[in-house]
């Protein structure tokens, strides 16, 4: 039996709900037993049973427990499956069976109530139907009734009915039949059958549209040919038969004649001609006519199907006998008329018919009402008006339009698009529909020249030639930082492989670690020459189909250009998928792998797309379960779509993309002009004179939009605030992992896992938690690691450090946390106390608590989840914090505290106007600055304190203060700078204006700066261009060591999002070029 037919056998079986279990028990039982499972329901495994027996058992009752859940629904199922059922069937279904078959009060109260809710609808056939399901549940579960009393009730509910008073007197009187249920319906059967006898019509093959009276349609008619009479023509005598006797046949103008001086045929030839004139001359495609003659509803355009399958060979007869029309396709139709939108189905596409046709019959089947005034008329159903129009020619016209969010898709374009857009001799040997002529995408993104010979000799084996290539630069930037791919082929099996790169130095080391090994291996490393990449054909041709499909992949999309890189690695996965005529049509994925991947959860690359959010990350019992998105390919080339919905009929427009790309400011300031041109430009916007265009920005220019358009908003939790977003600019540039997964298969693996060794050894030893078993009633907050490589002032990585979080945003308020609020270390403090120490020939050091989270005792009863890299059974059991660790809301707070009470407990006193300076006064003097885990030391004793300290807490000794809170702190003997000129350059180089010309001061002088006009404004708002990055990060700097740009940004603030806004940044950035080596400077 094939998948196909089991599959078919699957949808006979209805979903499980409850009230149908008996015909789904007795439904699913034959199944199982067609499959060899029912054995695994109903028994288990002996004890005594082989090994092998027991691994057969356990695979067949996976696929029994498979084959039932998939035909329950959700309430049933969060009901039966529990961790002791969900891997063994039999313990399923006799939980099923338990729950719904057994005798108790309970279930035969559902089945008679749910016989009591049954109720006739007009449909004999439905109504017999349900009976006997009912008839069968009430004798499953032992519900006791005399069946002259469920014969009384089954005929009873037909009481309503006129058309059935006489059958229902007929059974009622007949005493053998009234005491037996199964009679009566059996003759409310045979009365059933009857009526649906004499209500079918016979009906041609073909679809008739506008067919006209003809009863001599289905009459042979026998005609003369050859010169001779055929005896069986009975329309006229030999002696006037026209095939013997020519010269009797009457010329064709003589016929016309005939034609006109006949009054009713004059009649019917010009009611044709009207019909045929009104329906040519006057058909807008968005008009419909209401045909009392057709049997499905037919339209012309392609354009308005929202769905359409294509058929083949589908006749259509019309009023002309002499002529048909052809369908060539069959979907649903979705139009718009008036404030209505209504969804047409089973229509017929006719590329040949005049008009749209609208089948009367087809509306029939809903209960329709036509009203008719004077030229206007309306079609309700259920008082719901479904069409309005007029009446024009006697004809019944409607008047509709597209909706705007209408894609006409067919199965085979559907299929074209998911696999990236192939031709057709791969597409039909995968056993896929082809059947259109011409893809536009591929006509403008697939045009190239003729190919070289080739010159390659043919490959035996895997491995035995392979071809790499790097594709040069590609601008702009992925949205991960790449600006190159590399591409290694395989050229026997065709199978390719492409690594995004940020940089082309990147493949250096691993060009010379491919040297090593082609050597080592006795490997020919073959180099073509510069500048002649026909030598690297194979390779060329392999990027070529991977750019060929990226393109139309970007351009059917209408995704922004920063994605190019997972639009190459969507190319390359669906080039692998494809099979390849000369080699035995194979997919080159097959050829390298010897499997064979399914394509049935292939999607359309950048359609919209809604994933599952995990439960644990959900803040709201009541919270939606899945966030929109966009498709952007497979992970690590698995094709995997648990979890996720898509909608390959739609896909984001350009304006979701643009504020998406309103915070990507990179490259979005062009280079300043100098001082002097500076002035001028600035000079000319003033309030009399017309504003100077503005340069056009380096930005990312969104593609164009896809004709579909979906509504998205941006999650707000999901946008950075203003502080955050130049840290988070910097940090991307580098490699730091992002999940344990990154860091466990980055390069720097080892240093990674050694650090998470670090960490957990830190909590081990701290006592930070204890294991418990896991209740029900606990509510568990989720874990994360999070990885940072610190690095200094010069950009030299110091460290890597690993931080165990807890997901604090799943924690409740009053259940595992109440207060959460912790004070930090005002920057001003800071300042005051350098200046202070300074002053006074103070030391200025600095320590670093290791781990200072996971000493603060918690308050709150709090259950985590077992972290990754954690060897527990996390179904099992969970942990119970005894002590806070980092990303809990309550962490900062209970640090704060243990951290203040050891130092009260030792003589310190806290400062009233700032809670983080504290003061000690013996044996000498000395400060503390607290900011989190990192406390800046003044005095002359710091060494006594250190030691005091280290006692409690595990610390590091940063000796005398470097790296102050990311500001460079430089001591001398009698004087101390601050300055942060490695954040001005980082800043720079992010804008691209690392090279720009020097501006000495941050304002032009005697500028006056006026309110744009709405000209201005709109103008400015076109450009797409966001600055509050770069006007973020400057504020930042002008609060720590650059207080001298304050005044500019005060006059930026006045014109912030105004037009002038644009000229103004640039030159305050411009300005940082000049005073990079600005500092601050304490001395005596």
């Amino acid at each position: 039996m094939t998948d196909r037919n089991l599959d078919k056998e699957e949808s006979y079986i209805p979903l499980l709900d409850g009230a149908n279990y008996t015909e789904w028990h007795l439904r699913m039982r034959f199944l199982l037993r067609s499959r060899d499972l029912l054995d695994v329901c109903e028994n288990s495994v002996g004890q005594d049973a082989s090994t092998t027996a027991v691994n057969r058992w356990k695979k067949l009752s996976f696929e029994a427990i498979t084959l039932i859940t998939s035909r329950i629904n959700q309430r049933v199922f969060l009901e039966v499956v529990k961790p002791e059922t969900s891997d063994k069937a039999n313990l399923l279904w006799s939980c099923i069976n338990k729950h719904y078959a057994s005798k108790r009060n309970m279930n035969k109260g559902r089945v008679w109530m749910n016989w009591q809710k049954l109720k006739y609808n007009s449909n004999l056939q439905s109504y017999i139907d349900s009976t006997r399901r009912f008839l069968l549940d009430l004798q499953s579960f032992s519900v006791q009734l005399p069946p002259k009393i469920l014969s009384y009730i089954i005929l009873g509910k037909l009481g309503n009915d006129p058309s059935l008073s006489q059958v229902i007197e007929m059974i009622t009187l007949n005493d053998s039949l009234i005491e037996k249920p199964d009679q009566v319906l059996l003759r409310l059967q045979e009365y059933a059958n009857l009526q649906c006898a004499k209500s079918i019509e016979k009906h041609s093959s073909s679809v008739s549209a506008l067919v006209a009276s003809s009863e001599h349609q289905y009459k042979i008619t026998h005609y003369c040919s050859n010169g001779l009479h055929n005896p069986k023509c009975t329309t006229h005598r030999k002696e006037d038969c026209y095939a013997e006797n020519p010269h009797l046949r009457p010329s064709k103008q003589s016929n016309k004649r005939k034609i006109r001086e006949s009054p009713a045929a004059a009649k019917l030839v010009t009611a044709r001609a009207l019909i045929t004139s009104t329906i040519s001359q006057s058909n807008p495609s968005n008009q419909i006519v209401i045909d009392c003659g057709a049997t499905h509803h037919m339209f012309y355009s392609k354009d308005i199907f929202c769905s359409l399958s294509n058929v083949e060979k589908f006749s259509i007869a019309t009023g002309d006998s002499s002529s048909k029309l052809l369908a060539k396709g069959i979907g649903s139709v979705v139009v718009m008329v008036g404030p209505r939108r209504l969804t047409l189905t089973d229509c017929l596409y006719v590329p040949k018919l005049n008009c749209n046709l609208v089948s009367l019959m087809q509306l029939f089947r809903n209960k329709l009402t036509i009203i008719k005034s004077s030229n206007t008329f309306s079609l309700r159903t259920d008082d719901v008006v479904l069409f309005e129009g007029e009446i024009t020619n006697n004809l019944m016209k409607i008047n509709f339009s597209q909706p705007t969010s209408l894609l006409t898709t067919t199965v085979d374009d559907l299929w074209h698009k998911r696999l990236g857009h192939p031709g057709k001799v791969p597409v039909r040997s995968m056993g896929l529909p082809y059947d259109y002529s011409s893809c536009k995408t591929c006509d403008l993104n697939k045009i190239h020249q003729l190919p070289f010979k080739n010159q390659f000799e043919h490959a035996s084996l895997p491995h035995e030639c392979v071809h790499l290539d790097l594709v040069i630069l590609i601008s702009p930037p992925s949205a991960g930082g790449s600006r190159y791919f590399l591409t290694i082929i395989d050229q026997f099996t065709s199978y390719k492989i492409t690594r995004m790169l940020k940089n082309k130095s990147d493949t250096f080391d691993q060009f010379v670690l491919f040297e090593d090994l082609s050597a080592s291996c006795g490997f020919t490393h073959i180099f073509s020459p510069p500048y002649t990449p026909q030598h690297n054909g194979f390779a060329e041709r392999a990027n070529r189909t991977i750019l060929d499909k990226a393109k139309c992949l970007l351009n059917e999309s209408g995704l922004a250009k920063q994605y190019w890189a997972e639009e190459i690695n969507t190319s390359t996965l669906l080039t692998n998928l494809i099979p390849t005529p000369s080699r035995q049509n194979l997919s080159p994925y097959a050829l390298w792998t010897s499997k064979s991947l399914h394509i049935k959860k292939l999607r359309v690359f950048g359609c919209q797309a809604i994933t599952l959010i995990p439960k644990n990350l959900r803040d709201w019992k009541l919270a939606q379960s899945g966030q929109e998105g966009v498709f952007l390919g497979y992970k690590n080339d698995i094709i995997d779509g648990e979890g996720e919905l898509v909608d390959e009929a739609q896909s984001p427009s350009s304006e979701a993309q643009e504020e998406v790309d309103e915070f990507r400011v990179s490259d979005a300031l062009v280079e300043a002009p100098s001082t002097e041109e500076a002035v001028d430009e600035a000079s000319s916007l003033s309030v009399t004179e017309e504003p100077a265009p503005p340069a056009p920005p380096r930005l990312q220019v969104i593609g164009p939009r896809h004709p579909t358009l979906v509504s998205c908003d941006i999650d707000q939790s999901n946008i950075l605030p203003f502080p955050r977003r130049p840290e988070t600019f910097f940090s991307s540039a580098c490699t730091t992992p992002r999940t344990f997964k990154e860091a466990t298969s980055s390069p720097d693996h080892e240093v990674w896992l050694n650090a998470i060794s670090k960490e957990l050894k830190s909590m081990a030893d701290l006592n930070v938690w204890e294991v418990v078993d896991i209740d029900p009633s606990y509510k568990l907050v989720g874990t994360m690691w999070v990885f940072k490589i610190k690095k200094d002032h010069l950009g030299k990585v110091i460290d890597h450090k690993v931080c165990l979080c807890a997901q604090g945003f799943t924690q409740t308020f009053g259940v595992d946390f109440e207060k959460t609020y912790s004070p930090t270390g005002r920057l001003n403090s800071l300042c005051v106390l350098i200046a202070f120490a300074t002053t006074n020939r103070l030391l200025f050091h600095q320590i670093d608590v290791k781990s200072a989270f996971l000493n603060a005792p918690l308050l709150e009863t709090v259950f985590l989840s077992i972290p990754q890299g954690v060897n527990l059974d996390r179904r099992k059991v969970c942990l119970r914090l005894k002590k806070a660790i980092y990303g809990l809301k309550q962490a900062p707070l209970a640090w704060y505290q243990r951290l203040k009470d050891w130092l009260v407990k030792v003589g310190f006193f806290s400062c009233t106007l700032d809670p983080c300076v504290f003061f000690w006064s013996s044996p000498s003097a000395l400060w503390l600055y607290v900011h989190v885990n990192d406390i800046a030391i003044f005095g002359k004793e710091v060494e006594t304190f250190k030691a005091e300290i280290s006692s409690e807490f595990d610390i590091k000794d940063l000796g005398k203060a470097d790296l102050m809170l990311g500001i460079k702190v430089t001591q001398a003997e009698d004087c101390v700078t601050l300055d942060q000129q490695h954040f001005a350059e980082a800043l720079l180089d992010l804008y691209g204006m690392s090279n720009c010309r020097p501006v000495s001061t941050p304002l032009v002088p005697n500028q006056h700066l006026s309110s744009a006009t709405d000209k201005e404004l709109s103008a400015f708002l076109s450009l797409g261009v966001n600055y509050r990055s770069a006007i973020g990060s400057v504020n930042y700097l002008s609060t720590t060591t650059r207080p001298d740009l304050s005044h500019a940004l005060t006059i930026v603030f006045v014109v912030y999002s105004r037009y002038h806004l644009v000229l103004v940044t640039i030159i305050v950035v411009s300005h940082l070029s000049s005073t990079l080596r600005y500092l601050l400077f304490y001395s005596l």
